[in-house]
């Protein structure tokens, strides 16, 4: 079960004053395009010290495992759970694949019960998940079809060398 949002008023001591409130849950900037790789979307200090290789798939799956099964102290501390109750999946550096937010990753549709980098090793990359690509802040909607040609076009030249 999905937590219930917190209302603004309860955000007040971490929300920059920057941000206007749209109603009792929502906290927006005028013209803004993209929050979510911002100082208040997701980002994870533990990710900071993650090298994942792109070179080869192997190499990709191989550096996505190695973190999902390294201990990262802050989440140590933190522990897994409080009297029966989840804090998180586990104390490791990734807790699972998906978790892994860069700006380009590969993927694949998986099948119920797979895991994504199972799905990956057996069946290949499916499609390259270009996220982010929106935050151009000229631009009303982030991103325009100049920029998205010019992103198709490099995607193509990337895939063919």
């Amino acid at each position: 079960m999905a937590p219930h949002p917190q209302p603004v008023s309860a955000l007040q001591p971490v929300v920059s004053t920057a941000l206007e409130q749209l109603d009792d849950y929502t906290l927006y900037m005028p013209d803004a395009t993209c929050l979510r790789m911002g100082n208040l979307g997701y980002k994870s200090e533990a990710q900071k010290s993650l090298f994942v290789c792109y070179n080869e798939l192997d190499s990709y799956v191989d550096c996505l495992r190695e973190a999902m099964n390294t201990p990262y102290p802050e989440y140590e501390a933190m522990g897994q759970s409080i009297d029966g109750e989840y804090l998180q999946l586990n104390t490791n550096l990734l807790q699972l694949e998906n978790e892994f937010y860069s700006t380009i990753r590969p993927k694949r549709v998986v099948k119920s019960g797979q895991r994504p980098s199972e799905a990956l090793t057996q069946d290949g990359i499916e499609y390259i998940e270009v996220r982010a690509l929106d935050l151009n802040p000229y631009l009303p909607f982030g991103i325009d079809s100049e920029q998205i040609h010019f992103l198709d076009s490099f995607l193509l030249h990337c895939l063919l060398e």
